[in-house]
């Protein structure tokens, strides 16, 4: 009789724990479904101070008022490795960091080379673009024959970082297709901070 007992007892308890532990997994796996990937890098340095994550209202500001460098971004690909060479050449001025991505104009071309809206601007992105001016360039589109397509609208090309002094951008530099190595975009954005420093103030 103690046996059988134990032995349903046993079972009891093996079976509890494979309800516990798959609710678990499904309660993990939810969570991180909820989760803004994009997010996590920038969360994890800011707890380190390394960067401001700013956001709209405070970026106008920068580029009015301050001295720095403004990286932006639309995707955490690279951004890694492009923080870390900013911070690595500056222990002065500051970095921020500003997401494009749910504020920029996305245009594609379908079958017929038509331009198709993905993604409408928002008016905090078309005033930005006003007040980048030549620092924001023409969006245009390739096609699947290598014709340039110009969209008549303006676009911020990113990861894109703009090396400003008391709100006047001195220099900028875009990662284009051909993605520059890394000792490149430290000569790079070392002459930035070089631009910006008391050196070079007026």
């Amino acid at each position: 009789m103690r046996k059988t007992k134990k032995k349903k007892q046993n079972k009891l308890i093996k079976g509890s724990l494979c309800i516990l532990t798959g609710l678990l997994l499904f309660m993990l796996t939810y969570l991180d479904s909820q989760i803004d990937k994009e997010n996590i890098e920038l969360i994890s340095y800011n707890e380190n101070t390394v960067f401001t994550n700013v956001e709209n209202n405070e970026l106008l500001k920068i580029l009015n008022e301050k001295t720095g460098a403004v990286l932006f971004i639309n995707s955490r690909e690279n951004i890694n490795k492009l923080i870390n060479i900013l911070h690595s050449l500056n222990n002065k001025e500051k970095l921020y960091v500003y997401n494009v991505k749910n504020e920029e104009l996305i245009l594609e071309l379908n079958e017929q080379n038509q331009i198709e809206k993905k993604q409408e601007s928002t008016t905090f992105y078309k005033l930005l673009i006003d007040k980048l001016g030549a620092y924001s360039d023409k969006y245009l589109l390739k096609t699947d024959k290598g014709e340039i397509i110009d969209t008549k609208e303006r676009k911020i090309y990113t990861p894109l970082v703009l090396f400003i002094k008391n709100g006047k951008i001195l220099y900028s530099h875009y990662i284009s297709g051909e993605e520059k190595n890394e000792e490149e975009l430290i000569e790079i954005y070392k002459k930035g901070y070089e631009i910006i420093s008391e050196e070079y103030s007026s």
